[in-house]
């Protein structure tokens, strides 16, 4: 399940309009619901804020691909910060 620490985590990386990426990230990866099927906002925006809702149900191979993306997209981060102090060192 999605905790608190990890919701703002995602809110950080994406921004607050995060289930776009997530959505684009996971229809790359071929993951759909289960009426094979893209996801929604709507479903990703429940998934992420199921600790808000302990009855809501887990989707771990969805949760997966999401800490993939923050991953990738904090990495990418991170190389751009590195490029742009070269740049101003020069």
């Amino acid at each position: 399940m999605i905790d608190q620490d990890l919701k703002e985590k995602i809110i950080e990386t994406l921004g607050k309009h995060y289930s776009t990426d997530i959505i684009q990230y996971l229809n790359d990866k071929a993951i759909y619901n289960a009426n094979d099927e893209p996801f929604s906002r709507e479903s990703i925006r429940l998934l992420v804020n199921a600790h808000d809702k302990p009855e809501q149900r887990e989707n771990l191979k969805v949760e997966n691909a999401i800490i993939e993306l923050l991953e990738m997209k904090i990495e990418e981060t991170k190389k751009l910060q590195k490029r742009k102090k070269l740049l101003k060192k020069q």
